[in-house]
């Protein structure tokens, strides 16, 4: 059990990761640059900053990737709320547990 939750860990840290770079290299518009764009992402600022897509197959899923480690920081902001700090547990707690794991756990197995 303790292997799973250690893998799956490192998973998600790679997810988010994978998330913070392809968003940033691949050097998306702002919305005042691309007005009239129908097709693509392209970054954005309604409330907090964050990166749209339009016209994309899989549209939602594409945003929610590349947008995953800005939520993270967010959520973190906005957890202040406690309807919202449940949610930010769990976006931290795959981190939390493999510094648990490098600190004290490793030690147990």
């Amino acid at each position: 059990m303790i292997k799973i939750l250690r893998n799956f860990s490192y998973f998600y840290i790679g997810f988010v990761v994978l998330s913070f770079l392809i968003s940033w290299a691949a050097d998306f518009p702002h919305l005042r640059e691309v007005e009239q764009l129908h097709d693509g992402c392209y970054w954005t600022d309604a409330l907090v900053p964050y990166i749209e897509c339009r016209g994309l197959f899989a549209n939602g899923l594409i945003r929610f990737f590349l947008n995953y480690w800005m939520q993270m920081i967010y959520i973190v902001i906005f957890s202040i709320y406690l309807v919202v700090l449940p949610i930010a547990i769990l976006m931290w707690s795959p981190i939390g547990y493999l510094i648990w794991y490098h600190i004290k756990g490793k030690k147990r197995i």
